[in-house]
């Protein structure tokens, strides 16, 4: 019984190494996008000479490189949409960033983006754990309360809720700009409807 040649796979075309590298190092949209003509021109040489792994590898780049640019567009969004603050009040917390603000998507006439509280961290008794409140800016009957095992876990958790769910909160949270404390407009004592 013979023994198998060689069972490796083939090796893949040089410049591919060199390409991911420049797409892995790449922290901007625009520089992986830079990216996306070079992929295209391997896959057309790659096809002139008839080489379908090179053409593969190629085909497969390019894919790659437009995950990429999606994925870093959606990072900087979050990055600049979002903002871990300390309570505005002294507190026990000596200064610890548990207000979770969204700056909200700017309207024409805005100078300046206005900032909304979505989530809050806070302790819970004296046993070290943590909870979240998620959806800060709304009403208390509609905020959803989290337990956490530490600090660290709320933060990881909160910026993953937001992420998630930042097409809402920016909806929700331009819907109700301009009312006190991002909270619902209380209705009048005399039992007419609040305008909002």
């Amino acid at each position: 019984m013979s023994e198998p040649t060689d069972l490796t796979d083939p090796p893949l075309p040089e410049w591919y190494g060199r390409h991911r590298a420049e797409l892995d190092a790449c922290t901007r949209p625009r520089d992986a996008l830079a990216l996306l003509p070079l992929a295209s021109g391997w896959e057309a040489v790659a096809k002139h000479a008839g080489d379908e792994l090179a053409e593969d590898v190629a085909v497969s780049l390019q894919c790659d490189i437009v995950q990429r640019v999606a994925d870093l567009h959606d990072l900087m969004l979050l990055r600049d949409a979002f903002e871990w603050r300390p309570l505005p009040i002294a507190n026990n917390l000596n200064g610890l960033p548990v207000c979770y603000t969204m700056r909200v998507t700017p309207v024409t006439g805005e100078a300046v983006a206005p900032t909304v509280e979505v989530a809050r961290l806070s302790r819970r008794g004296g046993n070290g754990s943590w909870q979240a409140t998620l959806g800060q800016h709304l009403p208390w009957e509609r905020r959803r309360v989290r337990d956490c095992t530490s600090y660290d876990t709320g933060k990881f958790g909160v910026e993953f809720w937001a992420a998630q769910h930042f097409g809402r909160l920016q909806t929700e949270a331009r819907a109700m700009i301009g009312r006190p404390s991002g909270v619902q407009t209380p209705a009048p004592a005399d039992g007419a409807q609040a305008r909002a």
